[in-house]
């Protein structure tokens, strides 16, 4: 079963804003990119989905009045999670960051934020050390980043399974595979933390179910100097903050949060 992604033009045409459709080739896949707002604009908010997920994740984000006024906006779909491909293939964080730079590199002299929802938070937090001075600034949602507090649910081995990657859709078999190689692809990006320049902003709950608050927090908090670090949290068990926690997120992507 394909993983099929929603229209652009159902999503953006509806409330009339203007998007640009486009796509570059990685490793084989075709990775589709959602672009809005005005390429005049010096800020950029580049936004990375979790697992599984796709760049519709932030629609309500690329079609916000406030958003829209100051930044020129881009997501995609990941590696993985194309709707061309046919089979699962995993994808180590380090090809997924390699990716977001490849997409990344068609904006150029850019004051770039990045967003990282999810799994998507350690792709973040890598690419900005990775490449520490083309980012700004890092927003991290509910990132599950601690190699060591990674959690396996009992669900995980049967997706796995030859039954359960029968019965199961691809994009599940696909976040499947990034769940269990997800603890030794954190090992391989550690290094990249030390690296980061960039003002670091980690929104979290604190029973978060999927990504673990303490473990999570102090991850990040170890390696990012105080003076960069801003951590928001408040009481509550949502992992799913794009869609659930908009009101919450909105500021801190405009600049007006209060560290």
């Amino acid at each position: 079963m394909q993983f099929i992604h929603p229209s652009p033009e159902n999503t953006f045409n509806e409330s009339g804003i203007s998007f640009i459709p486009t796509s570059i080739e990685f490793s084989g896949e075709q990775l589709e990119i959602i672009t809005t707002g005005d390429r005049s604009k010096e800020q950029l908010l580049f936004f990375i989905h979790g697992a599984p997920g796709s760049w519709a994740d932030f629609s309500e984000y690329m079609k916000n009045d406030e958003l829209l006024k100051q930044f020129q906006m881009v997501t995609y779909n990941r590696p993985g999670y194309s709707d061309q491909l046919q089979n699962s293939k995993h994808f180590t964080i380090e090809e997924q960051i390699e990716a977001a730079s490849k997409v990344l590199s068609q904006f150029k002299n850019k004051e770039v934020t990045l967003v990282g929802y999810s799994y998507g938070g350690p792709i973040a937090a890598g690419l900005a050390g990775k490449y520490p001075d083309r980012i700004e600034r890092v927003i991290l949602l509910a990132p599950v980043i601690d190699p060591k507090h990674e959690k396996i649910f009992w669900f995980n081995p049967f997706i796995n399974s030859f039954v359960g990657r029968f019965l199961m859709p691809r994009y599940l078999n696909v976040a499947n595979d990034e769940k269990l190689h997800h603890a030794e692809d954190l090992e391989e990006i550690e290094s990249y933390w030390t690296n980061i320049k960039a003002d670091v902003y980690q929104l979290h709950c604190t029973d978060d179910w999927i990504a673990p608050f303490e473990a999570n927090t102090k991850y990040a908090q170890h390696f990012i100097g105080s003076d960069r670090y801003h951590l928001i949290s408040w009481t509550g068990s949502s992992h799913y903050l794009p869609n659930q926690q908009m009101d919450r997120i909105l500021p801190v992507l405009l600049g007006k949060e209060s560290k």
